[in-house]
């Protein structure tokens, strides 16, 4: 007899917890933010799914300050950039149907990565051989002659790496506009990180 007002006490603690979870207010605040929480977002793209054709792989992204996504790769040796609006459809503000290729003389540029500034202005950077590549374009996706003098410049490694080929990895703008673009080279037998700022 003594147990019996702790295990009825348990019992009304048990329903008072169910009842609380069943209660309809409590349900609407868990669809609002616990069973939505990793749905696909239906108002982009199809289903919360997007599939442009032809784009090339080995992709990185980044997002303008208006929303805009920038899709960027490279594709027989140059540079390929798609933009998206808020909503996964094609950009056609950019550069007219949402696709770019911008080709680097003498060089074949690898996969590309991309950053975004702050006026919306896009950084591609991408290396061949010992070499990294920059594109500095412009928010319509033109490119910004202010950089370098023709919107691409390059940035030699040389001998510090014995000549060997240069993988880029990623690229950030810094709060002065400095672009900073890492990669990595194996030089010796001995992976080397790499890094430069424009």
């Amino acid at each position: 007899c003594s147990n019996y007002p702790r295990r009825s006490n348990r019992r009304r603690t048990t329903t008072t917890d169910v009842t609380l979870l069943t209660h309809p207010a409590a349900e609407r605040l868990e669809d609002r933010f616990l069973l939505s929480a990793g749905d696909l977002d239906p108002s982009y793209g199809i289903g919360g799914r997007i599939t442009t054709q032809g784009a090339p792989g080995d992709a990185s992204m980044a997002q303008q300050t208006n929303g805009r996504i920038v899709l960027g790769s490279s594709n027989d040796g140059d540079f390929v950039l798609i933009r998206y609006n808020e909503d996964g459809s094609l950009d056609t503000t950019f550069d007219h149907d949402g696709r770019l290729t911008t080709d680097f003389p003498n060089y074949n540029a690898n996969t590309s990565v991309v950053a975004t500034k702050p006026d919306n202005g896009i950084i591609a950077a991408s290396s061949a051989g010992n070499v990294f590549l920059l594109a500095c374009y412009l928010e319509d996706g033109s490119l910004d002659k202010r950089f370098g003098g023709t919107g691409l410049v390059t940035v030699d490694f040389g001998n510090s790496v014995n000549n060997e080929y240069i993988y880029v990895a990623s690229i950030i703008i810094q709060p002065d506009e400095k672009i900073v673009i890492s990669g990595s080279s194996v030089v010796n037998g001995f992976t080397h990180a790499m890094l430069a700022r424009d």
